[in-house]
């Protein structure tokens, strides 16, 4: 019976939420109460909301439809801002008046901003704001959340933290409550979208030693992808070459590799982009970062034998690899002499 009564408890928490996505507008006098009112909104700033629509990125629309809301909150109100991305955080450090400057500065701070370079985790977002010290002694708290609707970000399987911020709105002063913006699009709009995401085989590597590249291209889109290319770069501007990707099914994704000798000592920035013309930009492009060195220094802490058999095969591995390592020898007794600092 106890689980069965957690099942429907999650089941109707889902419910609720799903039900709010489903509203893509906030409807004339969603505000609600006549007296000062408490109004908190908690705006999506993950990347997909930099996702462009011809010309204007749903971001854009975020800031059109949080405007059109703010008409309704009047001078007698508070309003502050939580921005959801990965962590969330406050817009302002305090609640402020709500009156026409107010509300001009917090859509003019938000449109600086753009969108965020990862996801949003609007659950924390609407945690902090249900959990926010009062702006005003018994005031209604209206929480706005504005979102893209993407699934990610909600946490819907977190049924014991939703249920948390449930009964803070029902603790809240009478009249308190919640709503969702969506903000719409046309079925004509395409949500075509691929992801790359590159790793090295190594982060270190001696001079000359080939460095092997794995990209990793996923499909997030809704439908088959037209095939693409990965344009592999050294910096800002050596070109590596090309690799081919194949058209990909929704959520299929697939492995392109490239090897390449580094001569110059350093670190080096290595890039791979694809050639795609997708609406997100942002996740077109991974970078990753390895070092060409030379005489790293490795301690080897051992007084047994073992310990000089662990030196020489460092010690050959780094004289045919450009002596990439250093190897030295304490015994476990003269450790706590040695400068720690200065090994790898």
């Amino acid at each position: 019976l106890k689980d069965l009564l957690l099942l429907l408890l999650r089941m109707l928490v889902l419910a609720c939420f799903i039900t709010a996505l489903a509203r893509p507008l906030v409807p004339a006098g969603w505000l609600g109460g006549h007296d000062t009112r408490d109004v908190i909104l908690v705006v999506d700033q993950s990347m997909s909301t930099g996702w462009d629509f011809g010309g204007e990125t749903a971001y854009e629309r975020e800031l059109q439809w949080l405007e059109n809301a703010l008409r309704e909150v009047e001078g007698t109100d508070y309003v502050r801002c939580v921005v959801a991305s990965e962590k969330p955080r406050w817009l302002t450090t305090y609640a402020l008046k709500g009156d026409e400057a107010s509300k001009r500065g917090l859509l003019e701070q938000l449109s600086r901003q753009g969108p965020g370079p990862g996801s949003a985790d609007l659950l924390s977002g609407i945690e902090e704001a249900w959990s926010a010290e009062p702006a005003h002694q018994n005031a209604e708290r209206h929480v706005l959340v504005v979102t893209d609707a993407q699934a990610h970000g909600w946490t819907l399987e977190q049924s014991g933290r939703w249920q948390a911020i449930g009964q803070q709105i029902q603790a809240a002063p009478t009249g308190s409550l919640m709503r969702t913006l969506r903000v719409p699009r046309s079925e004509a709009e395409s949500l075509d979208n691929l992801a790359i995401a590159v790793s090295p085989n190594r982060e270190v590597l001696a001079v000359g030693e080939p460095v092997e590249l794995t990209a990793i291209v996923r499909n997030f889109g809704v439908s088959l992808s037209a095939s693409s290319v990965v344009r592999w770069q050294l910096g800002e501007d050596e070109s590596l070459g090309l690799s081919t990707v194949p058209a990909l099914e929704p959520g299929a994704s697939t492995t392109v590799k490239l090897e390449h000798a580094l001569t110059e000592l350093g670190i080096h920035e290595l890039t791979a982009t694809i050639e795609s013309g997708d609406g997100l930009r942002a996740d077109n492009v991974a970078s990753t970062h390895v070092e060409v060195a030379t005489g790293i220094p490795v301690l080897v802490v051992d007084a047994s034998s073992a310990s000089r058999y662990l030196e020489a095969a460092l010690g050959d591995f780094g004289k045919a690899h450009g002596g990439i390592f250093q190897a030295s020898r304490v015994s476990v007794t003269d450790l706590a002499e040695v400068k720690l600092s200065d090994y790898r």
